[in-house]
Formats: structure tokens, C-alpha cells, sequence
């Protein structure tokens, strides 16, 4: 089962990938060469491909953090640029070439991100597996 030091070293990696994604100048670049028009549009429309085409209200309602009219101003419009499914090969192919621009060793430290999310996802599975049989006590 994961630490709390495994969980620990799981976000920091994560959110390193998090954050390239969509802030490195290779993410703005690709969020633009698909068309998308501006950071926000490319902001929300690289991270809600993985939900499909989407209307704003799922994006507001996933993104809680964001006043609505800013999703609106870019969801659904961003899919009339470019497919969501586009978005997120573009949206990794972007991240990972600003990640090993970064860092020789990314590749490397994805693996372990990998491994420790693979820790940490089984064991929340087990636990809610546990909690489910036993009526949640």
C-alpha cells in the first residue's frame, strides 16, 4: 500500500506534468498550431479533450474553480477547431517535448510517476473495495 511519502512524491511529479501541460511555450504553440485562439481556449480546450466534446456546463461543473463565463468564452467553440481527441495527442506530445527539453531524465521520472500512480490507484481501489464490502464502516 502507498505512504503518505509515496503520495507526496506521486503530486509532485504530477503536478510538474500538470503544469507544463498547458503553461511551456511548446503547449501555447501547439494549443495554437490546432487552431485554438488564445491561452484560455487553448487552456480549457487542452484540458477538457479528455472528456470528448463537451458543452461548457460539464466543463464548468468538472473545472469548479472557474467563473462559467470564462469556460464559455472557449467551450464548445474550441471543438469546432479541433477534435478533442486531436487535443490530447497534441496536448502530449507538447508537454512531453517541453518536460525533456526541461529534463534529460523525464522519460525516467515519468516511469516512476507511473509506478507510484499505479500504487496509489490500486490502493484507493482496495480501500473502497473494503469499505463497499464491509457496508462502509
Amino acid at each position: 500500500m502507498a505512504t503518505l511519502d509515496d503520495v507526496r512524491a506521486l503530486w509532485v511529479r504530477v503536478e510538474t506534468i500538470h503544469a507544463v501541460t498547458y503553461f511551456a511555450e511548446e503547449s501555447r504553440a501547439a494549443a495554437s498550431s490546432c487552431g485554438l485562439k488564445g491561452f484560455w481556449m487553448g487552456y480549457f480546450g487542452f484540458r477538457a479533450a479528455p472528456l470528448g466534446a463537451v458543452d461548457a456546463d460539464v466543463v464548468i461543473d468538472a473545472f469548479y474553480n472557474f467563473a462559467p463565463r470564462m469556460v464559455e468564452r472557449s467551450i464548445p467553440d474550441a471543438w469546432t477547431f479541433a477534435m478533442p481527441e486531436a487535443l490530447v495527442r497534441a496536448r502530449s506530445r507538447a508537454a512531453m517535448a517541453a518536460l525533456r527539453e526541461a529534463s534529460p531524465a523525464a522519460d525516467e521520472i515519468a516511469g516512476e510517476a507511473v509506478g507510484l500512480l499505479s500504487d496509489v490507484v490500486t490502493g484507493a481501489a482496495e480501500d473502497a473495495t473494503r469499505q463497499w464490502e464491509s457496508g462502509g464502516r
